[in-house]
């Protein structure tokens, strides 16, 4: 047994990484959780079933903040550790949202692991070092401007309702015959005088 004099303590940079990946596995796991939340809100049009997706976000990110004060030190004190806890918690929750709409354009399982991305990076914005801070906002913006760019520069899907097989091999009319299907009978053409 090493005597409690001789352990070594984590440093600023370890706890910083410790805290960053917390929160990033707690915001994964709370978006597939608590998150399923906010389509069964919208599904049954009651809108309170989602309250506590934002307020569990803002918790988790305040219990951190709580734990590892050194990682985050603009936010040692109780108020200001509130407003980021806020900040991130609910960005946390918007950013989710933009991730699977993103991933939509691929295959929504493609998400799961950046569902909590979005927490790490805003809350890498306060954390301790200035490389932290600007390679949080780096990304931040990277992903963002990335999110959007990707998903619109693939090529679109098959139109709803649209076959990408010939009409012939599908036993489905052609698109002049279903046009002409339930209109009144053409008159033939008479010739002008």
């Amino acid at each position: 047994m090493i005597p409690r004099t001789a352990q070594r303590r984590l440093t600023d940079g370890q706890l910083t990484a410790l805290a960053l990946g917390s929160l990033w596995l707690l915001g994964t796991l709370g978006a597939v959780t608590v998150g399923l939340l906010l389509p069964l809100a919208a599904f049954l049009h009651v809108p309170w079933i989602a309250l506590p997706v934002p307020l569990v976000s803002i918790g988790v990110v305040y219990l951190v903040g709580f734990a590892a004060p050194e990682a985050f030190p603009a936010v040692a004190k109780p108020w200001p550790r509130l407003a980021w806890a806020f900040v991130t918690g609910i960005s946390g929750v918007f950013g989710a949202i933009f991730v699977l709409e993103v991933a939509e354009a691929f295959d929504p399982w493609f998400a799961v692991p950046f569902l909590g991305v979005p927490v790490l990076l805003v809350a890498g914005l306060f954390a301790r070092g200035l490389g932290v801070r600007a390679g949080a906002g780096f990304l931040l913006v990277a992903l963002v401007a990335g999110g959007i760019t990707v998903p619109a520069s693939l090529p679109p899907d098959t139109p709803r309702g649209a076959s990408p097989r010939p009409a012939s091999r599908t036993n489905a009319p052609s698109p002049r015959t279903s046009a002409r299907i339930g209109s009144r009978p053409r008159r033939p053409k008479t010739p002008v005088r």
